[in-house]
Formats: C-alpha cells, structure tokens, sequence
C-alpha cells in the first residue's frame, strides 16, 4: 500500500526495522528502558541519603503475525532499531476468525552483547 505523508515528515510512522524470527509481519512494539537495580539508602528520619543505579536495561515486546503455530524459540535474538534483546518468553494465540498471532517479550542490557 502506498503512503502518501503530509505536514512533518520527522515523525516515525509504523514498525520499520523491527525483527523477530517466527514474526512474519510485526503489527506493533514498545521498547522500555530502565535500570536494572534502583536501591535507596535511607537516614534515621526516612530521607535519601545514599542511591545506586545498575546497569541500564531495556524491555521489547514484538507483536505480528506467525509463521507457524510453534512459538518463536526463547532465548533468540530480537532488534528493534539499534537495540538487540535476547527472547525471555513467547506466546502464539490464534483463533479459528483470525490469523495466527505472535507476541515475544525480550531483555537487553546497555553494555552486554
């Protein structure tokens, strides 16, 4: 289908560069980034005395439809842009009105390849 962009053409539109093996077409994503460890150290009068950030994290789930009714395999690799992340978990659903769907849900860290 072709798109035809109007007004500010800086905005990403749609899941281009986005790859999963088993997700044939990726219908939608989201990344989230955080630290892998957040520790507060408390003084007597419960104020913030002390804070420790760990490595930066991030969390990718994948969205689209199935090659085949086996999910993708956990523990292989997932890219959405420039993050990669190992699969954690994977689930297909499917249903006798639709097609098959897939979901994989990945972890990546900053300085871990």
């Amino acid at each position: 289908m072709a798109l035809t962009r109007k007004g500010n053409q800086n905005l990403l539109f749609g899941a281009a560069g986005v790859s999963a093996n088993g997700i044939v077409i990726v219908t939608g994503y989201s990344v989230r980034n955080e630290f892998s460890l957040n520790v507060e150290g408390r003084g007597s009068l419960g104020e913030v005395e002390a804070w420790v950030l760990g490595s930066k994290k991030y969390s990718i789930t994948i969205e689209g439809y199935c090659q085949t009714s086996t999910p993708p395999a956990i523990g292989g690799d997932v890219t959405v842009g420039t993050l990669t992340g190992t699969i954690t978990s994977a689930q297909v659903d499917a249903t006798n009105e639709d097609f098959a769907k897939c979901r994989v849900e990945a972890t990546g860290y900053e300085d871990v390849t």
